[in-house]
């Protein structure tokens, strides 16, 4: 069920308030095992979770940050360096590589 939610928001929906964006969010990272394993170009679900993930840490919130980032990691392709493959940005991989470990380190200093 989460799938179907996660594939119908990411394909239909066009808000940009961020009370969708998280709920958005949310369905996908619930799904992202069968996003993965049904679904080959995954760059969209990246995006909103990647935005999620933004806005939870400009908004102080960086464990939550961290959580989409996580989940926006595991929609990664197999390879996710080698950007001749389809479906892989290098820039993206090292900019959410970035992020993530940013939070990461933050949260490990805080605590």
């Amino acid at each position: 069920m989460r799938f179907v939610i996660a594939r119908t928001v990411v394909e239909h929906d066009t808000s940009v308030s961020s009370k969708p964006l998280y709920t958005k969010s949310r369905h996908i990272c619930q799904a992202v095992d069968l996003i993965k394993a049904r679904i080959k170009t995954r760059a969209r679900y990246r995006d909103a979770i990647y935005q999620a993930a933004e806005k939870a840490c400009e908004s102080g919130a960086r464990s939550t940050g961290l959580y989409y980032y996580t989940y926006c990691m595991k929609l990664l392709q197999d390879d996710p360096w080698d950007d001749t493959k389809p479906d892989v940005d290098y820039q993206e991989t090292l900019t959410l590589f970035t992020r993530a470990a940013e939070c990461y380190w933050y949260l490990s200093y805080r605590f």
